[in-house]
C-alpha cells in the first residue's frame, strides 16, 4: 500500500487479472500496461496531479502448484492451488514510502517540506479469500520486513490489513466492469509514518505534533471498465473515491478527508 498517486492508480489498474491463464496444464503470460492517472499528490492532500502509469506483470499458472505472478505494481503473488470457494495467496511487495517534496509533472509540491522522507520497505503478507458467484471477499495483511524510522522516531515494522469485497461483472463479450469496496486497518507504526508529526518534524514545519494510534484509517470504493479490443489488446478506465477515518482523518497534514482518483490505460498481453 502506497499513500501516493501511484498507490491509488495502481489499485484501480490492477483490478483486472492477467489474461491467458488456464486451468489445465500450465501457461505463461506477460502483460504490459501504460496510461495516465489523476489523484491527490499524497493521501489527505487537497492538490491533485496527473502522473504516468506503467506496469509489467508476468505470470505462470499450473494446477499442481497454483498461480504465480510478479509485477511492478502488485509485487509477487502465489495463489495456492486450493479447490472450492476458499483461497490463500502468499504475497511480497514494496512500500515506496513518501518524499517530503512530492514530484509531479509540473514540478515539486513542498507542503510536506521539513517532514523528511519516509524510506521505502519490502513487505510480506498473506491474503485469505472466499468466492461466491461474481463476488469474492478477502482479508489481506502486509508487514514491512524491517523496522523503519521517520522523523527521528522508530516506527517498528509497519503493517496494515485490507478487508474488502470485490466483484467482476461481464457486461458483454468484450466489456467487463470491476468493483472493489474495502477498508484498511493499520498499526501505530504505519499510522505515525503516514499521518503522524513528531516533535522534531513539528519544529521544522508549521504542523503541530501529532501521534496517531492504530485503527481503521480509510474506506475506499474503486470501479473500472475493461474493453477487450482484441485477445491481446485491452483498454481500461476507472474511478475511485476514499474517505479517511479515525486518527488518520484528524492528522494536521490532512487537508481533505474525501478525495478521488481517475485513470485511463491500455494493456498488451502476450
Amino acid at each position: 500500500m502506497k499513500n501516493t498517486l501511484g498507490y491509488s492508480a495502481a489499485t484501480l489498474l490492477m483490478l483486472f487479472p492477467l489474461q491467458g491463464f488456464t486451468q489445465d496444464g500450465g501457461e505463461a503470460s506477460l502483460k504490459l500496461s501504460g496510461g495516465m492517472a489523476v489523484a491527490p499528490i499524497y493521501q489527505g492532500a487537497s492538490s491533485y496531479s496527473a502522473e504516468p502509469l506503467y506496469d509489467i506483470e508476468a505470470g505462470y499458472a499450473k494446477s499442481a502448484w497454483g498461480d504465480f505472478s510478479l509485477g511492478l505494481s502488485e509485487g509477487a503473488r502465489w495463489q495456492l492451488p486450493l479447490s472450492g470457494p476458499f483461497g490463500i495467496a502468499l504475497l511480497a511487495g514494496y512500500d515506496a514510502g513518501r518524499d517530503e517534496e512530492v514530484k509531479t509533472l509540473s514540478g515539486r509540491n513542498k507542503r510536506l517540506k521539513g517532514m523528511g522522507d519516509l524510506k521505502g520497505a519490502f513487505e510480506a503478507g498473506i491474503e485469505l479469500s472466499y468466492k461466491f458467484d461474481a463476488f469474492h471477499a478477502y482479508v489481506k495483511g502486509m508487514q514491512a520486513t524491517k523496522t523503519r524510522r521517520y522523523g527521528g522516531e522508530d516506527l517498528g515494522n509497519t503493517a496494515y490489513v485490507d478487508l474488502g469485497v470485490a466483484a467482476v461483472y461481464p457486461l458483454s463479450d468484450t466489456l467487463t466492469l470491476s468493483t472493489d469496496l474495502s477498508t484498511t486497518w493499520a498499526n501505530s507504526g504505519y499510522q505515525r509514518g503516514y499521518f503522524g508529526v513528531t516533535q522534531r518534524q513539528a519544529q521544522q514545519t508549521a504542523f503541530a505534533a501529532y501521534r496517531p494510534g492504530s485503527g481503521f484509517n480509510q474506506v475506499a470504493l474503486n470501479s473500472a471498465l475493461n474493453y477487450q479490443w482484441t485477445p491481446e489488446i485491452a483498454f481500461q478506465a476507472g474511478v475511485g473515491i476514499y474517505t479517511l477515518l479515525g486518527d488518520a482523518a484528524k492528522s494536521p497534514i490532512v487537508e481533505k478527508k474525501v478525495a478521488g482518483v481517475a485513470f485511463l490505460s491500455a494493456s498488451y498481453s502476450f
